[in-house]
């Protein structure tokens, strides 16, 4: 999921993944990972919730924080 849109990406190959990542990069836009769990919860949300709802959860850098006290303002 893309932090700053809150847009979810779905890639074939880790080829398709890692073009994705390079041209984010250029743009200064990052992705957390989603399991294939949440990527179902979040999908029928809109972008705006997708985003915010990412805040409460678990810091993807497995700090055990809430990703809104850790890394959240490294992303936005």
């Amino acid at each position: 999921m893309n932090i700053d849109t809150g847009q979810i990406h779905h890639f074939d190959s880790e080829e398709a993944l890692r073009a994705f990542k390079k041209d984010l990069a250029q743009r200064d836009q990052r992705l957390v990972e989603l399991s294939d769990h949440e990527a179902r919860t979040l999908k029928p949300m809109s972008n705006g919730r997708r985003k915010n709802w990412m805040r409460n959860q678990p810091c993807p850098c497995g700090s055990g924080s809430k990703f809104k006290k850790c890394c959240w303002s490294s992303y936005s």
